[in-house]
């Protein structure tokens, strides 16, 4: 973390100054565009977790049981690192839900955005490189590809045979194949997750960069995100996200103030987001418990 602030603040030395400070403050509706935008990319997130408990075979959770555990504990993160988050998730759900399986859900949910996160921006780079249709092309074979992923279970059955490795009591196993309705419910859910937040940067820093601009700046908050969660022990990725969307946003000639512009402006509507989801989350379990259906 310490290393990762040092190189922003040495990339930022001399770039930037009050007035370019005064400039960039963003005006309400980009704050709120571009959080409702990290708001609706978690929802959807909070969703795919969901759908992978219920696939997993025991897990007789309530859906809005796990949905406020999983986004409890993404706020929990923001004390010294992911294992918190992770912790403070299993001991919600420890009456209900074994810790294997909480692992196994979050594990799986971690492998699925890492492979989505190389079609999604993949997907984005063949657009801005060749244009409409070899997009469209690419997003065909990758909705195709993920529905496989989802229809076969390999990936995932190959996660909890790693976490078998670590034994323990019980068996956690997912269904052998989904039905075909669930398996595209789940391949539509991942095909969405990050459109909200990319999105929410086009509408949120369009007095910052061109539309274009913004699907880069974009691009490379998304894979910074990913491989900021590698830091386990750095709360939320703090630091680590920021230095690395500066570093690969350099590599495409964006300017390092408006990076940093956008560092700043989206940990808070991240943060904000996170809050809100789970309000809204804990809001509708309430409701449901006075006997609203879900």
């Amino acid at each position: 973390m310490a290393a990762s602030l040092f190189y922003i603040f040495n990339e930022l030395q001399g770039n930037i100054s009050t007035d370019a400070l005064t400039r960039k403050t963003p005006s309400l509706t980009d704050a709120l565009g571009l959080t409702m935008g990290c708001l609706g990319t978690l929802l959807l997130s909070t969703l795919y977790h969901v759908q992978i408990m219920k696939n997993i075979r025991c897990s007789k959770v309530n859906g809005l049981s796990l949905a406020n555990a999983y986004s409890l504990g993404q706020i929990v993160r923001y004390l010294p690192g992911k294992v918190f988050g992770i912790l403070f998730h299993v001991s919600m759900l420890k009456s209900q839900s074994s810790a294997r399986d909480v692992v196994a859900a979050l594990s799986i949910q971690t492998v699925s955005d890492y492979i989505w996160a190389v079609f999604y921006c993949g997907s984005l780079v063949i657009y801005l490189q060749y244009g409409d249709i070899a997009f469209l092309l690419v997003v065909i074979v990758s909705l195709l590809a993920a529905h496989v992923y989802h229809a076969g279970n390999f990936v995932q059955r190959a996660v909890l045979r790693v976490i078998s490795m670590f034994g323990g009591a019980g068996s956690t196993e997912l269904s052998h194949i989904l039905p075909k309705s669930k398996a595209v419910a789940m391949t539509a859910v991942l095909a969405l997750v990050w459109v909200p937040l990319t999105l929410g940067f086009i509408f949120g820093y369009r007095d910052s960069f061109t539309a274009e601009e913004s699907v880069i700046v974009a691009i490379c908050y998304i894979v910074a995100a990913m491989f900021s969660l590698f830091a386990f022990v750095v709360p939320s990725g703090i630091g680590v996200r920021e230095a690395l969307l500066i570093w690969l946003g350099g590599n495409f000639y964006i300017d390092s103030a408006d990076l940093a512009y956008v560092a700043v402006t989206a940990r808070l509507a991240l943060t904000a987001a996170e809050v809100g989801n789970a309000l809204v989350i804990h809001s509708i379990k309430r409701l449901d418990e006075i006997n609203w259906k879900w």
